[in-house]
């Protein structure tokens, strides 16, 4: 069974741990790791889940992660592929490439170099 943890950004600060609530518009009731309770003005759209898979150098990945994909199709010269969660899975996508956790080993051959909230540069052109 894989872990179940989330994180979402609080203006300049990333949390990790297990979303609450919504209590308004851009509050959400939150719980971290490290057993505190938070009340955070978040953009909700920062909220990602563990997928469940570490990448090649042990660094958990999130949805929302941008990842070089080291195979012959696709490497660090063609930018960085978003993680998203599609059809009942996770996938690496960006610029008509397309690729499933499933089909490819993470811990060797995925490496996370950012997000999309904060790294949006690096996302394949």
């Amino acid at each position: 069974m894989r872990e179940i943890e989330f994180r979402i950004r609080d203006r300049d600060k990333w949390y990790y741990g297990v979303p609450l609530s919504k209590i308004k518009n851009d509050t959400v009731a939150f719980q971290s790791y490290d057993g505190n309770y938070y009340n955070l003005f978040a953009d909700a759209t920062t909220l990602g889940q563990y997928t469940g898979q570490e990448d090649k150098n042990g660094k958990k990945i999130f949805d929302g992660d941008l990842c070089y994909y080291f195979d012959s199709n696709c490497d660090e010269e063609d930018g960085g592929l978003k993680v998203v969660y599609e059809y009942g899975g996770y996938w690496l996508k960006g610029n008509g490439f397309a690729i499933s956790f499933c089909q490819i080993n993470t811990n060797t051959d995925v490496e996370v170099i950012g997000n999309i909230h904060d790294n949006l540069e690096l996302l394949q052109a």
